[in-house]
This record gives structure tokens, sequence and C-alpha cells, in this order.
């Protein structure tokens, strides 16, 4: 049956898995398996669809008849595989896009998390297998936001490399079994990762309402310039951290420190029309009570160690006028006592664990220790910030932290429990509550569950070409190297339908950087932070947090970064046109040349080397530097 259940041990805690096989005690009748002794039973359906092969685990056919209960279960064993040496790789969706190739790594078995643990940032749920004569995609659908990759390198007589998908049918044991049938689809397609992503470019489309920004432009002039817009934030202060007082009331907040002003934030938007800089969106972060992280979701009355409210209306009037629209920064997945302190937050809205304690994040922020809010009640909060916000003379993307790249949580209270899937579709309205009160959405990261209401993604990875050592998912497997190459497979598949930084590394990168050419091989808007490094402790650890070099000090140093930033802007326009087209392919030629092709037959060469490379049809293409041809 090409089938795997997990189920808890006697100790209820303990996973144990069994091959579904009649050598293990299953009795396989058609579509259905049973296991008299452990009392569990299911059905596995496959179907062919529109072209794919779809495999579902009915809901209504999972049976425990005694004590053992389902833990979790694999429908599709053995598919997307290779074998030591066979010249195949397999597809990953950890951030852009990673091949693991099937060759010289250590037999371990480890699972991977998709969106429902934190320690990997996977964007979509898929995963493949480049072959010499095929690639199977296979996507997963219901069920996706629960479940998890069973990695396997090396493994076993036959020396397999596989990815299997792995449906958690419960975190815990005392949990019910979910509402949803478990349901995974796949595709045979030509032998390229490419094919794999052209073809789920097409899927999203079709099956899951993914608009294009083309269609999303029509009657929306606030999107109409985003999409061609590079954009600089001003992070304008943040109370002291690390953090002294965890549960923060209005007489115990900690101090200020004040990075910027809102008349600041003026003398730079002068300075950036001075130089010519454009288009581009300005946004305010850590404006509002307390600065950044100050006492979400309490966000009035506007911070007055920036200037207070009147400054701020006057200085984005007067930005308006140089034609830089001005947006805000602001934030629903968690919140702090402080808020309900200020009797602007229900500490009853606090998602629950199981055991019926409040989910708290475990970090201390600026507005002290972070609770993590219900999704399902956020919006009351959302729209009371949304109406008064629409008040201000804002106008540009208007930016919800965190919902885009959130590890999606269960919430057990019983006044208002919540599924990952219901946790999913909860940031995918805000991000369309955005859209529809200011005309754009933008968050921090790419998560498709958040589309297709957002507009504009913060970033889609990290750092460039990150291997991060086992990713921290299991520290007795040891430091290895997950991933052998990294690959755009995320931009074949959304670009057209919103924009985006390719990495938190490119945050702040310059013209002639390795991650700044990057950022424009991926289809990548160049984004600028003022005062971008706010938490040492996040500094250093290979995220992409280190680059401070914006930040507003002398006159001369103003001068500089806005000199820095007309160059992006410059560069910008140079492929602004694209953002409306797919990417079609990516091509490497040779160590320190790629080339991505766009859907209107244009192509971006860009030149990692210190000399100029030509491209086949003759053209030059500068040293450290892109032609658009």
């Amino acid at each position: 049956m090409s089938c795997d259940v997990i189920y808890f041990g006697s100790d209820g805690k303990t996973p144990i898995t069994s091959e579904v096989t009649p050598e293990n005690g299953w009795i396989l009748s058609g579509n259905s398996a049973e296991h008299p002794a452990l009392g569990l039973a299911f059905s596995r359906i496959v179907t062919e669809k529109d072209g794919m092969t779809e495999i579902r685990i009915p809901r209504d056919s999972l049976r425990e008849t005694g004590g053992i209960r389902f833990k979790a279960i694999l429908p599709d064993v053995g598919t997307i595989s290779g074998r030591e040496g066979d010249g195949s790789a397999l597809i990953f969706p950890q951030e852009h896009g990673y091949l693991c190739r099937c060759e010289n790594k250590a037999s371990r078995e480890f699972f991977f998390p998709i969106f429902n643990r934190s320690q990997a940032q996977c964007t979509m749920a898929l995963c493949g297998v480049v072959r010499k004569r095929e690639t199977i995609l296979q996507i997963l659908e219901d069920g996706r936001f629960d479940a998890e990759f069973r990695i396997r390198f090396n493994f076993g007589l036959e020396h397999l490399y596989s990815m299997d998908a792995a449906f958690l049918l419960r975190d815990e044991m005392d949990e019910s079994l979910p509402e949803y049938d478990c349901v995974l689809r796949r595709k045979e397609l030509a032998p390229s990762w490419q094919a794999a992503a052209r073809f789920y470019r097409e899927y999203v489309r079709r099956c899951r309402g993914i608009r294009l920004l083309s269609e999303k432009l029509e009657n929306n002039p606030v999107l109409q310039y985003a999409v061609r817009a590079i954009n600089v934030r001003f992070r304008m202060g943040v109370k002291r951290l690390p953090c002294p007082v965890p549960e923060q009331t209005p007489e115990t907040e900690p101090p200020m420190t004040v990075f910027m002003t809102f008349d600041m934030v003026g003398e730079v938007a002068r300075e950036m029309h001075r130089q010519q800089v454009g288009p581009a969106e300005l946004n305010l972060v850590g404006w509002h009570h307390g600065g950044h992280d100050g006492a979400f979701p309490k966000l009035f009355p506007v911070d007055p160690h920036f200037g207070g409210e009147k400054a701020m209306v006057r200085n984005i009037r007067a930005v308006a006028k140089l034609g830089y629209p001005v947006s805000l920064h602001d934030e629903y997945t968690g919140a702090f006592s402080l808020a309900a302190a200020f009797g602007e937050f229900d500490m009853n809205d606090v998602a629950r664990r199981l055991d019926g304690s409040m989910f708290d994040t475990g970090e201390l922020l600026a507005g002290g220790l972070a609770y993590r809010t219900c999704p399902k009640q956020i919006f009351r909060y959302a729209k009371r910030n949304f109406d008064r916000a629409a008040k201000l003379p804002i106008r540009g993307s208007y930016y919800c932290d965190v919902s885009s790249i959130i590890t999606l949580h269960k919430c057990h209270h019983p006044d208002h429990p919540a599924s990952r899937a219901e946790a999913a579709a909860c940031w995918e309205k805000l991000s369309q509550m955005q859209h529809d009160y200011f005309g754009s959405s933008w968050s921090e990261g790419a998560k498709e569950f958040a589309f297709p209401g957002l507009d504009r993604a913060y970033l889609v990875g990290g750092t460039i070409d990150r291997r991060r050592p086992n990713m921290g998912l299991d520290k007795t497997l040891g430091d290895f190297d997950l991933f052998d190459e990294e690959i755009p497979f995320f931009e074949l598949a959304y670009h057209g339908t919103l924009t985006y930084n390719s990495y938190r590394e490119s945050v702040n990168a310059i013209r002639g950087e390795t991650v700044y050419l990057r950022n424009f091989a991926y289809g990548g808007t160049p984004l600028f932070y003022y005062h971008c490094i706010f938490n040492p402790e996040w500094c250093n650890k290979g995220y992409g947090w280190d680059n401070d070099r914006f930040r507003y000090t002398t006159r001369e140093n103003l001068h500089r970064c806005v000199a820095w930033i007309k160059e992006a802007s410059d560069d910008n326009q140079r492929v602004a046109d694209l953002q409306t087209a797919f990417i079609d392919d990516y091509l490497r030629h040779g160590d320190n040349l790629t080339q991505t092709l766009y859907s209107n037959g244009r192509s971006v060469w860009v030149n990692y080397a210190d000399s100029a490379r030509r491209t086949p049809s003759g053209q030059l293409v500068p040293p450290r530097d892109f032609l658009v041809e």
C-alpha cells in the first residue's frame, strides 16, 4: 500500500512507526487497511484527476477501536525518492527552494516541518525529486498545515534518499482527530526543477485562486505605485533591550531609546527628493505607543518621544508633496499584558495550549513577555486600529509584522478553539483586510498560507545560500549540510503575483554586493531600513540581522546613505516593468553569470565576477552588475 502509520506507544507519548504491510499485522483489502491487534483502520483512495494522481485518506475512514491512537499517517511512501549516486536530487520547499543531491550523505532519518514548527522556514507545502528522465512533484492539499516531511538519507540496504509527506493527525494523544481528509497530489514532469516550479505556478492559480499583480493593479493607484517602488523603512525607537520588565504596566515601562523623530524622517525624504530617488515608499516602524514591539495590539496615541501625532501628520503631508507615500508598521500575531493594563486588550484572547495555559512565545521583547494571540480574535483589534490609522494621511503598503512568516499554532481555548488550518485562513484574511483598507498589504515572510491577500513580502529567505547545519531540527543528529544548492523555485512559482525582497540579508545591501545582485537575479526589489538592528541578541547568528549601515547620524552620513538608495532606485527602474511578468527560467552560465528569463521575452543577466562577461548574444555585462536584455 506504500503507506506508513505512526501511533502513540503505551506511554501515550513515544511515537511508533508501522509499515502498512501484511508482515506487520495489517490486513489489506482493496482500498482499506486494518490492524486488529492495534485496533487501527483507514482507507487510502487513489484517483486520477486533471492529469494528476490524487491520494486521499478520508477522515471518516480513520477508526480507533482500542486504546491505541493515531499520531500521523504517511500515505505515499517512497514516491519522492532517489538512491545513492543515481544522479537524482530532492526538492525542498525551504525559503526560495533547495536541491539535496542523493549522494555522499551520512545515513540518517529525521522529520522536517513545513508550517507547524519554527525551526524551518518552508514557504510552500510541496516536495519533489528530479531524476535523469523525469521530475515528480508532490503537492500537499487538505491537511498541509499540520504536515511534515520524513526525510531519509542514504537509508537502509538500498541507500535510499526520500521525502515522505507525514500528516499529523494529532500533536498529543488526548487531542481529537482532525475534521479534514488528508490529501496530496502528484505530477510527473520533464526532468528539471524549473518544470516543477512552472507547473506549480499554474496549479496555485487554478486550484487556490492566486491572483496576478496585473489583475490586482486595476483601479488601484496605491498598488500601481508600490509595484514599481523601492521601500525605505525607519525604526523610530524601542524600549530597553534586553527587556528588564516581563509583565509591564504604565508605571513600570522601561525607558525609550529614540533612534529618529518624525522631523528626521522628513529630512531624509527631502534629501531623497534632492537626489531624485524614486519611486519609493516610506514606512514608519515603532511610531506607536512604546516604540517597536512596545505594546501591541495597542497603537495609539502616537508616541510623543518621536514628536507625537501633530509632527507625524505634518511630516507625512510634507513627504507626500515630495512624491513619496508613507505607510505604517503594525502587528497582530503577538500581544503584551501592557496593552491589557491600558484596557486595550483582553488576555482571554491569548491562545491556549492543550493544558489550558496561556501560549507565550518565551521571548522578551520591548513590551515584555510576548503572548501569542488566537488568530480568530485579532480582527476587532485590527479593525479598531485600521479605522483610526486610515484617518491619518498615510498612503502605501500597510505592514502587519510576522503574519506571513509565523509558525502556525493551534488554540485550545474553549471559547475560541482554532486549528492550524483556521489560523492560516485568519492570516490570509488579515492580509486581505490590509489590502482592502489601504490598497496594498505587506508583511514579513512569504509563506503561501498568507496568499492571495498578500501583495508584498519583506523577505523570502534569510541569508544567501544558507546552510544552517541540520536547521536545529534534532540536536542528536549532529551538524550536517542539509542542502546542496539554492534554487529560485518560489520565484518561478510566485513572481508576478506579489513583490518581495529576496533575503533579510539583502536589506541595506548596496550596489555591487553579492546579495544585492542575487536579489535582482531572483526578481526582488531593494529595501532599506534605517536603524535596522534593535535587538543585539538577534545579530551574528546567520539570520541576516547584521547590516546596520543606515543610521541617522551626521549630515555627511545622510548624504552618503541616500546616495546608496539612489543607486538602488535607479537599478530598480531597469527591472520595474518585469514585476508583473512571470519568471519562466533561471540558468547558470558558468560560475559567475546567471540568466533570469521572463515570460515577456526579456532576460536579466547578473555578473558576480570582478571582470566583464558576455552573454551568448554578445552583450557585455559589467563586473558585479546586471544587464536587462
